[in-house]
């Protein structure tokens, strides 16, 4: 699959098999550190599919989802309204889980942190520990749980996602980058 020659990455856009692999493994990472049964009973597969999305960089399945173009981010973030209740698997909402955690990233990195890895690790530390446990500690009580950072992101998503695509940060030749930055 992984033909022809001149063509290391195998598959097609936005799903390059080597970024699958690296999702997938992300995925077997979580599952033997943290409790992720939980996170599936309470609904919160926004975070894992997202953050698996995150650290292969995602950048063309977001700018696929949305169109290319800002009428197109009404769509995508239409999935928000799942977070916590259902997860459909459709690509908008593995794009909206993406920029979610994108823009999680950032915030912990406002508050002092490095970012998604501090909830992985505080996860990691201890299997009782929940994602709302994990949210509070790693953004210094700037969100109190799921439901109050999905609650932000659904006020200032679009407007994030805007602002990624009108920098041309989602076209860069960058993705696959962890995190899609340079």
């Amino acid at each position: 699959d992984f033909a022809p020659v001149d063509s290391p990455s195998g598959g097609n856009a936005p799903l390059y098999n080597h970024r699958i692999l690296a999702h997938e493994m992300t995925h077997a990472v979580m599952g033997a550190v943290m409790n992720i049964g939980s996170m599936f009973a309470n609904n919160q597969q926004f975070f894992l599919e997202g953050t698996a999305e995150l650290i292969q960089g995602a950048d063309e399945r977001l700018y696929s989802a949305i169109g290319g173009n800002v009428a197109g981010i009404a769509n995508v973030m239409a999935q928000v309204d799942d977070w916590g209740t259902s997860w459909d698997g459709s690509n908008e909402a593995y794009a909206v889980a993406y920029a979610g955690m994108r823009y999680l990233d950032q915030e912990i990195k406002a508050a002092g942190g490095e970012g998604i890895k501090d909830v992985m690790m505080y996860l990691a530390a201890d299997a009782t520990r929940t994602l709302d446990d994990a949210l509070q500690n790693a953004t210094q009580d700037r969100f109190a749980g799921a439901a109050d950072f999905q609650s932000e992101f659904q006020a200032d998503g679009a407007a994030f996602i805007e602002s990624m695509l009108t920098s041309g940060a989602l076209t860069e030749a960058d993705t696959g980058a962890i995190g899609g930055s340079n």
